[in-house]
C-alpha cells in the first residue's frame, strides 16, 4: 500500500498538491464567479447543467489519484458543486459553524449507512479543489480519523458534539476555540490543490477574510456504500439540487451528453430511476 493510500484510510483524508494548472485555476475561478453572480447564489450544486465544470469531474489527474489510492474502478456519484464567497466569509468568525459530514444532509443517516454494520469505513469520497487566485482562505478544518465508525465512541466525539451544540453562543467561544485546537486540524492548501476525504469525515470550512472559491465532486468504488449514497443520501438530501436530475426540454440533450462523457471515462454509475 502506498503512503498516500495509507494516509487516506488511516486519517480519512489526503491533500493532492497542484491538481490543477494555473490556466485551469484561472478558468474555473472566472466561471465560478460569473455563474454564482448570475444566479445570485454562493453555491450551485447542479453541475450537470454547467458544461464549464465537466472537465473537473472527469479530470484525468484526479481520476488517476482516485484509482491509485481507492480502487481500480471508480465511479462518479452524480454529486458535485461549486461555491463562491467574497471577502469576509463568516467575517473570519468560525463560531457560527461546526464540523459536519457530507452525508448529514440526509435524515437519520446513522440508521441506514451500511458501514456501521459491515465495515470500518463508508467508502464514498469527496474531492474539493480550491481555485481562488492566490488562495488565502479556502481550506478545511478536519477531525483526523473521524471517518472510522469507532470514532462515535470516543472522547473526541463528545467534544465535537459539545462544539456543535454551542454554535454562535458567545459564552462558549473560548472553550470552542480550545476544542478546535485539541481535536481539529487545519489543512494547508494553495490554489489548485485538492483535498480528497471520506464523506463521513467530520470537517468544516475555515472562516476567511479573502475570497473563497471551490469545486466539489464525489466518487466511490461500486458496492453497498455507493448504492446507499446514490439511492438514500442523495434522494433524501435536504438540498433539492442534490437529490436527482431535474430534466426539462432545455437540458435533456445536455444531460445525455454529460452521461456519455462519464461513460467514455468509465466513471458512469447507473441510476435505478433514470
Amino acid at each position: 500500500m502506498n503512503k498516500l493510500k495509507s494516509d487516506l484510510y488511516k486519517n480519512g483524508y489526503v491533500v493532492v498538491k497542484n491538481l490543477l494548472s494555473e490556466d485551469e485555476i484561472t478558468h474555473f475561478s472566472e466561471k465560478i464567479k460569473k455563474i454564482c453572480e448570475t444566479k445570485n447564489s454562493n453555491r450551485i450544486d447542479d453541475l450537470y447543467n454547467y458544461q464549464e465544470f465537466w472537465d473537473f469531474i472527469i479530470n484525468r489527474k484526479l481520476l488517476n489519484e482516485l484509482r491509485k489510492n481507492i480502487s481500480d474502478e471508480i465511479f462518479y456519484m452524480h454529486d458535485s458543486g461549486i461555491s463562491h464567497h467574497e471577502e469576509g466569509y463568516f467575517g473570519g468568525n468560525e463560531n457560527f459553524i461546526s464540523w459536519h459530514r457530507d452525508t448529514d444532509s440526509a435524515p437519520k443517516i446513522k440508521d441506514v449507512v451500511p458501514y456501521y454494520k459491515k465495515s470500518k469505513f463508508y467508502e464514498v469520497f469527496t474531492a474539493i479543489a480550491y481555485v481562488s487566485p492566490n488562495n488565502k482562505g479556502g481550506t478545511l478544518n478536519i477531525i483526523p480519523k473521524s471517518h472510522n465508525k469507532n470514532f462515535r465512541f470516543s472522547l473526541k466525539n463528545i467534544l465535537r458534539i459539545f462544539h456543535w451544540k454551542t454554535k454562535n453562543n458567545k459564552k462558549y467561544y473560548f472553550i470552542r476555540n480550545i476544542i478546535e485546537k485539541l481535536i481539529g486540524k487545519k489543512c494547508k492548501v494553495e490554489s489548485g490543490d485538492c483535498i480528497i476525504f471520506f464523506t463521513t469525515l467530520f470537517h468544516k470550512v475555515v472562516g476567511s477574510s479573502s475570497t473563497r472559491q471551490a469545486i466539489v465532486s464525489r466518487y466511490a468504488p461500486r458496492g453497498d456504500n455507493s448504492d446507499n449514497y446514490i439511492n438514500y443520501v442523495l434522494k433524501n438530501s435536504s438540498n433539492d439540487q442534490r437529490n436527482g436530475y431535474k430534466i426539462n426540454n432545455e437540458n435533456s440533450e445536455k444531460i445525455k451528453n454529460f452521461f456519455n462523457i462519464l461513460k467514455d471515462e468509465k466513471v458512469f454509475y447507473e441510476l435505478e430511476d433514470f
